[in-house]
């Protein structure tokens, strides 16, 4: 899948995770980096990235990548009242 779509960031990332498990953590790395390049704005990646920081040692770097997973969490969504329902 790589071969006919190679910005697909879904696969990348899933590629990274493999990476991951196998402790080729600089592989899984540059899989993440490569996500965040053509899709910045992919939620899950900061987080598995600062992970694989994380086992290289790098825990500066690792804090860095964690503070950036709020860019992509939204806040709850919030409930009207019931009496302001259906208006």
């Amino acid at each position: 899948m790589l071969a006919i779509k190679p910005d697909y960031a879904q696969v990348l990332t899933n590629r990274g995770v493999t990476l991951w498990d196998l402790k080729r953590f600089e592989e899984a790395l540059a899989s993440y980096d490569t996500v965040l390049a053509i899709k910045p704005d992919y939620a899950q990646v900061p987080t598995n990235r600062g992970v694989t920081l994380r086992d290289l040692e790098r825990l500066e770097d690792a804090l860095v990548s964690y503070d950036n997973v709020h860019r992509f969490t939204r806040p709850p969504r919030r409930r009207l009242p019931a009496a302001c329902q259906g208006r």
